[in-house]
């Protein structure tokens, strides 16, 4: 049987939409993220949700629906002051974190949640002292687990998740010097390549490296010359 030319683009329309409709009945199709880790496939923890699938896109409140850490405990973790922690993305701590010496990030996040929830993830990422005391308080690490984890850490300064303009004004004016700013920068505050080279006691052949990798390169304490550089800045 030969069909009409005229009921071609009808048939493929039903059977467009109707593939669409049967597919949202079995739950397969989904049009947005669902902001849901993986589960561990295997051994002990099989069906649980992997800490190491933990996306830098995530908000505090996501990492809760999945963990059952609540936004308030994550923030107190990682030292973040807001009225809405539960709106907090993960990703956010690398932009405010950035002018320290180790990184704070999503990493960070996977691993407090894994020691938090006993859940499995190896890794070595250092973790913020405010996130060892809060593990240590609410008996999710031993105490030589807490004297390890406490050999390699850092005091993390408060950040305050304030996104109003005279705020952000007023942080960039104080520190223009941050874990982002290149050498290329530096220089145009009228300091010049030699100033700087014999500031941080290094031969510069890269402007676009940014000072903090400078710094971490040559075992130089980045925090001391981000606060020599802003001083003379603010002169």
């Amino acid at each position: 049987m030969k069909l009409k030319s005229l009921y071609i683009p009808l048939i493929i329309i039903i059977i467009l939409f109707g593939g669409v409709t049967i597919s949202k009945g079995l739950g397969i199709w989904i049009t947005e993220s669902t902001k849901i880790p993986k589960t561990i496939s295997s051994g002990t923890y099989a069906g649980e949700y992997d800490p190491g699938d933990i996306r830098g896109s995530y908000t505090f409140n996501d990492i809760y629906n999945s963990f059952n850490i609540t936004p308030e405990i994550l923030a107190e973790a990682f030292n973040i002051i807001t009225e809405n922690p539960q709106d907090f993305q993960v990703k956010s701590l690398e932009d405010k974190y950035s002018d320290l010496e180790v990184e704070v990030g999503t990493d960070s996040v996977r691993r407090f949640t894994a020691l938090y929830t006993g859940l499995p993830y190896d890794s070595d990422e250092i973790l913020p002292q405010q996130a060892i005391d809060i593990l240590y308080t609410n008996n999710k690490i031993t105490d030589s687990e807490t004297e390890s984890l406490l050999e390699n850490t850092i005091i993390l300064p408060t950040i305050t998740d304030d996104t109003s303009s005279d705020s952000n004004s007023a942080s960039e004016t104080e520190n223009v010097i941050n874990g982002k700013t290149t050498v290329k920068d530096v220089l145009k505050y009228d300091i010049s390549l030699e100033q700087l080279e014999e500031l941080i006691g290094i031969k510069i052949n890269d402007q676009s490296s940014t000072i903090r990798d400078l710094c971490q390169e040559n075992e130089i304490s980045f925090s001391t010359i981000k606060n020599l550089l802003n001083e003379l800045i603010s002169e």
